[in-house]
């Protein structure tokens, strides 16, 4: 699965969506290249996004942070990923729905310190 969609909220109730490409960097981190416009990844910086990827009766749903922009002469971001599910589209007769098959949680999330 190398291309997916990537969804993030732009004010309260504007959500945009971006079409990107990906690539596996280390365990917890995907480059995403965008196919969009050239301030694109200045409005990802540092913003929770969703990513969702379909192949076949395969879906990922990935929701990260943007933590980087990688500067390579092409837009590519730097996706932490902190939830990852694995979904298989299954089907009986009329009936359709999508079975959880691996879900992957990051343990080493941002915690906030209390004052």
């Amino acid at each position: 699965m190398q291309h997916g969609m990537l969804r993030f909220y732009k004010g309260v109730d504007s959500q945009q969506r971006m079409q990107v490409r990906t690539s596996a960097d280390k365990d917890d981190f995907l480059n995403c290249v965008i196919h969009e416009d050239e301030n694109a990844t200045e409005a990802l910086l540092n913003r929770e996004v969703v990513l969702i990827q379909k192949d076949k009766d395969d879906y990922l749903y990935l929701t990260g942070l943007i933590n980087d922009e990688i500067k390579n002469g092409c837009k590519v971001v730097s996706l932490k990923i902190n939830k990852a599910c694995w979904f298989i589209k299954k089907k009986r007769g009329s009936v359709v729905w999508l079975q959880q098959k691996y879900m992957f949680e990051n343990p080493i999330q941002n915690v906030e310190r209390a004052s």
